[in-house]
């Protein structure tokens, strides 16, 4: 039986870095324009307030939860009476997490860390450990940041839970992504992580758009989904490359390794699910802006009564992701942590 209607928002932002004030300030009028089309719920991407890259400038671009970003989130969340969420590089105790603060028109707050930190994001956050179901006057609330939407015991747990996900990423497209080695080159970074004789693309990473994923969990779960990311390109550095030079094709270039820029765009994942997994609503590759639609949530708490729809990911690429590389990272993070805060 279908219970009460909701107006949501997922805000799509271009992944460039730019200072923190500068990108709330572009922010702002979104979630303006959102409130004044209705929207109760409203979704901003993985880490909205700095902008995506792999920098030793992001440790001390984490702020405490007490800081600028999540007072401001306060202050939009009060002044248009929206429930906001959103991820940034949050310090707490001796770590940093990437948090996705979520915040009702009355202060209220329920925090989610990422579960799944993979690739060179473990060079600069760790993972969190634990579901947060949030109790909102809206309904009961599950969230999910990027990588961890194409993890399929994080669905199950949420199964029976909750009334609705929400989903903040900032998906790179990998399986496009290019090399600019400092003379002009340019080479696929597939051909680093993948024998020459598979399919780089099906076999080491998924590709940047998992909607058919989502919406078969969003499915099978009953309900509705709301997805804000990234667009445009992402162009880094990527730390210790030269891991990865060394048993590829490049191997003779491993010491251009930290001038060589990595660079990718996104699939246009800012997305809208209802119930059944139909998409509502979709955003763009490029540019700002606001996808509005309307969802709605269930009288009765669906509970799934088939089997789980299986990703179609091979088990190589949750190695590579979730093992190999964040176990290269761990060291940069805690010597960037201790450098940034402290020994202790």
């Amino acid at each position: 039986m279908i219970g009460k209607k909701l107006k949501v928002a997922a805000i799509q932002m271009d992944c460039a870095p730019a200072p923190v004030s500068e990108r709330l300030s572009r922010i702002t009028p979104l979630i303006a324009e959102a409130a004044r089309a209705g929207a109760q719920l409203v979704v901003l991407p993985e880490l909205f307030n700095t902008g995506y890259e792999y920098h030793e400038r992001n440790y001390a671009l984490a702020e405490s939860i007490e800081g600028e970003t999540v007072s401001w989130m306060k202050t939009q969340a009060a002044q248009h009476g929206v429930h906001l969420v959103g991820t940034l590089l949050m310090v707490d105790g001796p770590d940093i997490y990437n948090t996705a603060p979520l915040i009702a028109p009355d202060g209220r707050l329920w925090r989610y860390d990422k579960h799944y930190v993979p690739l060179w994001e473990r060079a600069y956050f760790r993972s969190g450990h634990h579901l947060t179901v949030a109790d909102t006057d809206l309904g009961k609330l599950g969230m999910l940041i990027c990588w961890d939407q194409m993890h399929p015991d994080l669905w199950a747990q949420y199964a029976g839970q909750v009334d609705a996900v929400v989903i903040m990423s900032c998906p790179g497209d990998l399986g496009n992504a290019d090399l600019i080695f400092p003379d002009g080159l340019r080479a696929k970074f597939m051909e680093l992580v993948a024998p020459p004789s598979s399919d780089p693309v099906q076999e080491t990473h998924p590709p940047a758009d998992a909607s058919d994923d989502v919406h078969q969990q969003a499915a099978w779960m009953g309900v509705p989904v709301v997805h804000a990311s990234a667009t445009g390109t992402l162009r880094t550095k990527l730390p210790l490359l030269e891991r990865l030079l060394e048993r590829s094709p490049y191997a003779d270039r491993v010491s251009q390794a930290a001038e060589i820029l990595f660079e990718c765009g996104f699939e246009p994942a800012t997305q809208v699910f209802d119930a059944n997994g139909k998409m509502l609503a979709q955003g763009t590759e490029t540019g700002d802006g606001v996808v509005m639609a309307e969802i709605e949530l269930s009288d009765m708490r669906s509970q799934p009564h088939t089997t789980q729809p299986k990703f179609d990911i091979p088990q190589e690429v949750y190695h590579f992701s979730d093992e190999i590389m964040p176990a290269l990272m761990l060291p940069l993070y805690t010597e960037g942590v201790r450098r940034q805060y402290g020994s202790q």
